[in-house]
């Protein structure tokens, strides 16, 4: 986390009436569970990176009106756009995504390293400071990694570039991505002090490291987290590989050709 988004988080008002860990609402028996990141047309981001997590609301019927805010704090006032829309202008969207559903077919079965995806999903790789690129080979199910120090990198480069309805790239989660598994993970745990110290730890600075070092002083502790967050990525990537028509069969390894 950069210095600037401890120092926002230092500086962020949490209300009674955010989600919870920050305040008391509980997302499960509120009317709606959407938050900021869910689309809300009064958040406004702040520039550049920080954006992707911060901003401000605009709206004057929320509890935040004017009120620097994480985009999982939320509010009673959330408003997606087009939810003024009457229901008889968006039953037509409704039937243009079932008629798209239909046309694109069934699913093709595709063997894939599950590791391999989902580390390549976790956490973006990096080579002395320099993202390494990484690749769904959708023939193979290979994993590949675009790494120029390697002897077969312009061989492969050409290979990408040159097909790119056979190769697609695997983006890594954001932090808000990632912020809400490990949410759903603390919200998961039954009353107890692991589970106050979770959602404690994600409430204040620093929180991945904080969540980190909680998770990781207790072993069993550890062992659900890295359970959970597995079947999360696995979620996620399921969800990724259906939108290219596959549908994966997890492996632990592939045979070579």
């Amino acid at each position: 986390m950069s210095e600037l988004h401890e120092i926002l988080w230092s500086l962020c008002q949490k209300l009674p009436s955010d989600f919870r860990p920050y305040g008391e609402r509980d997302r499960a028996t509120a009317e709606s569970p959407a938050d900021c990141s869910s689309g809300c047309i009064h958040f406004l981001p702040l520039d550049g990176e920080l954006g992707m997590d911060w901003g401000v609301c605009a709206n004057r019927k929320s509890p935040r009106a004017g009120l620097l805010t994480f985009e999982h704090q939320g509010c009673p006032e959330f408003e997606a756009e087009g939810e003024t829309l009457a229901e008889e202008e968006k039953a037509p969207v409704e039937e243009d995504d079932e008629v798209l559903a239909a046309e694109a077919g069934p699913l093709r079965k595709l063997k894939i390293v599950e590791y391999e995806l989902t580390d390549a999903i976790e956490q973006a790789k990096t080579y002395d400071g320099a993202p390494i690129p990484v690749y769904l080979d959708s023939e193979t199910g290979e994993i590949l990694e675009l790494l120029s120090e390697w002897e077969d990198y312009e061989e492969l480069s050409e290979r990408i570039e040159g097909d790119p309805d056979r190769y697609y790239e695997i983006n890594a989660l954001d932090s808000h991505e990632s912020f809400r598994i490990m949410e759903g993970f603390a919200e998961s745990l039954p009353e107890s002090s692991w589970k106050s110290r979770l959602i404690d730890a994600l409430s204040g600075n620093k929180p991945f490291r904080r969540f980190k070092d909680a998770v990781h002083s207790d072993l069993q502790l550890r062992d659900q987290w890295f359970a959970f967050q597995q079947q999360a990525l696995k979620k996620h990537a399921r969800n990724w590989l259906e939108t290219l028509g596959i549908e994966p069969e997890f492996v632990r390894t592939i045979d070579p050709q």
